[in-house]
């Protein structure tokens, strides 16, 4: 009887514990990789899927959730030239760099990918002018390569909790100013300073 008692306080123990490192593991390996990202003010939040969702302007440095992720803008920078690799890569004539760095989370229940079409820097002084991240997407994953760090994350397989950094790359014109372009994922425009 004893031996049975035993048995089932074991069995218990291992199950209830099997279920608190499931429930805790993104929180664990976060803090292995000393990472935190607050929690979404959800004034600037809106995880809809819906195209014609309303759009949120978010202030520099505040959490956001849009679609299935949380993003903060780190850091925006203009830059002329990226070195990477042993090489220079310039943008063409007349044209810069915008390199923003992002922190992420994935919000849902499951390992979904970032999808690169999903990233626009937007210009807010004209009305259509809108820059696609897939001139810049070869040249972050070069990036990220070279950064070799385990708390940067290309963009597929992100697992559900973990926060990671990341960078996304514009070509712009060279007369385009930071304080009037916005970084774009779903209905959350995020402002660049």
């Amino acid at each position: 009887m004893e031996i049975k008692k035993t048995i089932t306080i074991t069995l218990a123990f291992v199950i209830m514990f099997g279920i608190a490192i499931k429930l805790g593991s993104s929180n664990i390996t976060n803090k292995i990789n000393d990472m935190y990202l607050e929690k979404p003010n959800p004034k600037y939040s809106n995880s809809s899927l819906e195209p014609n969702s309303k759009i949120i302007i978010v202030p520099f440095g505040e959490v956001a959730t849009s679609r299935h992720f949380d993003f903060k803008v780190i850091e925006a920078s203009e830059k002329v030239e990226i070195n990477v690799e042993n090489n220079t890569f310039t943008p063409a004539p007349g044209n810069k760099f915008i390199l923003i760095k992002l922190k992420v989370r994935n919000s849902s229940n499951s390992t979904i990918e970032l999808y690169r079409y999903d990233f626009v820097l937007k210009d807010t002084s004209t009305i259509n002018e809108r820059y696609s991240f897939d001139i810049g997407y070869k040249l972050v994953l070069k990036i990220l390569k070279e950064e070799n760090d385990k708390n940067f994350t290309g963009f597929r397989d992100q697992k559900p909790g973990i926060i990671k950094y990341t960078y996304v790359l514009f070509e712009v014109p060279e007369t385009s100013k930071l304080d009037e372009l916005v970084f774009v994922y779903g209905s959350s425009h995020f402002n660049l300073n």
